[in-house]
């Protein structure tokens, strides 16, 4: 997609080309005015009568050229690509977190499905049943002990040397 807007930019202020190879330009019609080599109206040699009074209003010319930029793209133009550009990139970067929010919770899945260690069995592995077992049922004996040996440390430290503030 960057190629070809930059094809397109490229092509459209290409100054060698435009100059290089000019289109031939349609012959003006009676109720068209001239135009120059570059597109745009060329002063008229017929000039037109000044009106004064109340008819003096400048009326719109519905045949006025666009606003264009130097390169010749209606400003409306860049303005119409501008806008469907940047819902582009919006409409890629909600694209992207969406595809990343389904692989997080895709790895979530896949993370709860895997199978839990199996538990050796007492008859084919005794050694590895009673160290998988004592495990299990000591952890939170051994820590709770720790707990207590802490608490109990402290509580002789105050007694002997006083509350200390640190």
């Amino acid at each position: 997609m960057a190629d070809e807007d930059k094809e397109l930019w490229n092509s459209a202020t290409d100054t060698e080309t435009a100059t290089a190879t000019p289109e031939p330009s349609p012959e003006p019609s009676q109720e068209e005015r001239a135009r120059d080599e570059k597109g745009r109206f060329a002063a008229s040699s017929v000039e037109e009568p000044v009106k004064t009074g109340p008819q003096a209003q400048p009326q719109a010319n519905p045949q006025q050229p666009e606003p264009q930029t130097e390169h010749g793209i209606p400003s409306w133009r860049l303005k119409e690509e501008a806008d469907a550009k940047r819902e582009a990139m919006e409409r890629a970067q909600r694209l992207e977190r969406e595809v990343e929010d389904m692989r997080r919770a895709l790895a979530g899945m896949q993370k709860q499905n895997e199978p839990k260690p199996e538990v050796p069995q007492i008859w084919d592995n005794p050694d590895g049943y009673f160290d998988h077992r004592t495990s299990e049922a000591i952890d939170p004996v051994k820590s709770e002990i720790s707990r207590l040996r802490e608490f109990y440390s402290q509580k002789d430290a105050v007694r002997a040397h006083g509350l200390v503030y640190s």
